[in-house]
């Protein structure tokens, strides 16, 4: 379009100025030769009229970007957050199958400066997705480099921590297997960098990821907090809503929850607080169950405390057990329980097992120990050499007849012969030795001061 100055009867006009140049456009530069035909050098060059409406109208910014509109740049890794991009990648690699996954990967560690190696199954995957992001962000990135990234602060003990570089094979291999399935390729120039697969693997994954937090959004928006101001210049009404997907999300578009009308503030009256007692109330005595073995020895080779003791004993007097009849207590000392009550004494350190059967004068019938049934030197201090050693005791037990009616075991100790010997018993080879205990008890000896103990061997 163009300015004219003149009448339209005398047939002349003088052209001022134009409202279009492409300098002004933001956007790519516009040829002038496609769209419009360029003013002469002298604007004030006198043209008729019927010239004017022939002239081709230049066309203005609006029309320009409708009939060009921008090109959207898509999604790439940059724009996700790096934790949910590498645990969609690698759940990707793992679904797909095609990463080759060493041997070694339940054993070894991923660096020196480790103690454990990685507790995940699929912790190659897990960091075969960080090596391909890492890639892909860099032009180019060798072993070195993922050496000095995965590394971290070795522990020197008393002296100060250094940072030491991670496995270079644990590394190198992730490479390779990457490069196996086509998403990294050596670089001319030294290390390894994306590909065009990876590249497009990659993106496509991001894409994914932001679609599957978008759907999450649309599940379950977020809560918003709206604040309206009541008629009442006291108080002020507080209201949460979620937002109207249906007016794009925005909580100006939502339609806002009808405000109630304001309350009268009533003042609360008082009320004392309430009496604390001193003492809780004394719960009525209950009957004590029935219980088997199995249930006061829980199952576990833990010390029984004095609360323990006693439910035994009440379990004692259950028809599961036998019945003691007179004026002599459980626990008690006289010529009732306490003359026929023989002793299984199993004495478990960390190095051996020693199973002793006694009369109740403490005489000893019958011992054995991890050595006797065949185990040798560091052997005799493992779970299996207390399991076979507690089967044979019980077998040779019923071979020569001893089959107390009344018979209490005594713990010492906490080594694996401790739980070896509780399995047994609770198993069909204690069948017949289980039905004549009465009594279990913790003989473990309790160091109260002294002399300082000998430091906690390390493995």
């Amino acid at each position: 379009m163009a300015t004219l100055q003149g009448s339209p009867e005398s047939g002349e006009g003088r052209v001022l100025s134009h409202d279009f140049h492409p300098h002004t456009i933001k956007g790519p530069r516009l040829p002038s030769k496609n769209f419009f035909q360029p003013p002469a050098a002298d604007n004030s060059t006198p043209i008729a009229n019927d010239q004017i409406k022939h002239q081709k109208k230049t066309p203005s910014r609006q029309s320009f970007i409708l009939n060009n509109p921008p090109i959207m740049p898509g999604v790439s890794v940059r724009d996700v957050d790096a934790q949910k991009f590498i645990e969609s990648y690698a759940a990707f690699l793992k679904r797909q199958g095609k990463l080759a996954i060493p041997g070694w990967v339940d054993t070894v560690k991923t660096g020196h400066f480790k103690e454990l190696p990685p507790q995940s199954p699929d912790w190659f995957y897990v960091r075969a997705a960080a090596v391909a992001r890492h890639v892909y962000l860099r032009k180019s990135v060798g072993v070195g480099r993922l050496r000095k990234v995965h590394g971290g602060q070795k522990n020197r003990g008393s002296r100060p921590s250094h940072h030491v570089d991670a496995s270079g094979s644990v590394d190198r291999k992730v490479l390779q297997a990457l490069e196996k399935i086509g998403v990294v390729e050596l670089n001319p120039k030294g290390g390894r960098r994306i590909s065009q697969t990876g590249q497009r693997d990659l993106d496509r994954i991001a894409q994914t990821t932001i679609e599957a937090e978008e759907e999450e959004e649309e599940e379950d928006p977020k809560p918003h907090i709206l604040v309206i101001q009541s008629p009442d210049p006291t108080s002020t009404l507080t209201l949460t809503y979620r937002k109207n997907l249906q007016n794009h999300g925005h909580p100006a578009h939502a339609a806002a929850p009808p405000v109630p009308p304001p309350r009268p503030r009533r003042r609360p009256a008082y009320l004392p607080p309430p009496q604390q007692q001193r003492h809780p109330p004394t719960p009525p005595p209950t009957t004590p169950q029935p219980r088997t073995l199995e249930g006061f020895l829980g199952g576990d080779s833990s010390a029984l405390s004095r609360t323990r003791i006693q439910r035994a004993t009440a379990a004692a007097e259950t028809p599961e057990f036998p019945s003691f009849t007179g004026s002599d207590s459980f626990l008690g000392s006289g010529t009732g329980i306490e003359d026929n009550l023989h002793h299984l004494n199993v004495y478990a350190t960390k190095h051996n097992t020693h199973i002793t059967f006694t009369k109740p004068n403490k005489d000893v019938i019958l011992t054995l120990s991890c050595g006797n049934v065949g185990f040798k030197k560091a052997n005799r201090g493992t779970f299996e050499a207390a399991y076979q050693l507690a089967s044979v005791m019980f077998s040779r037990m019923e071979e020569r007849g001893l089959r107390p009616k009344h018979l209490e075991v005594v713990y010492r100790d906490f080594g694996p012969g401790r739980d070896a010997f509780t399995k047994v018993l609770l198993g069909k080879e204690g069948k017949s030795i289980r039905e004549s205990v009465v009594r279990v008890t913790d003989a473990s000896r309790l160091k109260f001061g002294g002399t300082r103990s000998r430091a906690i061997r390390r493995l």
